[in-house]
């Protein structure tokens, strides 16, 4: 098995930690206001697939194209997997997971209150993570 890194935010520092496995990080990213990113931080899409949840607990998975994700309030979890390139999401309330399946580009992932759980076993590039 491939080992995994855990991106950790506590405060104002991000860290990487080496895992042997990618097991559950409930709790792992503590998180502290910032400004979400602008588009001049993250070269983004034009065009996207808008995948909207509820103010409950739901699935969402991205799609084969550029997404924007609103989870909304809940204990929610997203998956990208299809297509990881300028796509926007925002968790919203809850405590909230996110999972990379596959490398992404140019990706912007903003946290809103509560403890969220960030799974990353691949590449990430030019992207942006954000607490609530």
């Amino acid at each position: 098995m491939a080992a995994a890194l855990a991106l950790l935010y506590k405060g104002s520092a991000l860290w990487l930690s080496p895992r042997a496995h990618a097991a559950p990080m409930v709790g792992a990213v503590v998180r502290s206001s910032l400004q979400s990113p602008t588009t001049d931080q993250v070269s983004m899409s034009s065009s996207y697939n808008t995948i909207l949840g509820t103010d409950t607990a739901n699935t969402l998975l991205g799609s084969s194209g550029a997404d924007s994700i609103v989870a909304l309030a809940g204990d929610d979890s997203v998956i990208l997997g299809t297509s990881v390139n300028g796509d926007i999401v925002n968790l919203g309330d809850g405590n909230d997971q996110i999972q990379f399946i596959i490398d992404g580009t140019s990706t912007s992932v903003a946290g809103g209150n509560g403890n969220d759980s960030l799974f990353l076993t691949v590449g990430l590039t030019s992207s942006t993570i954000s607490g609530g």
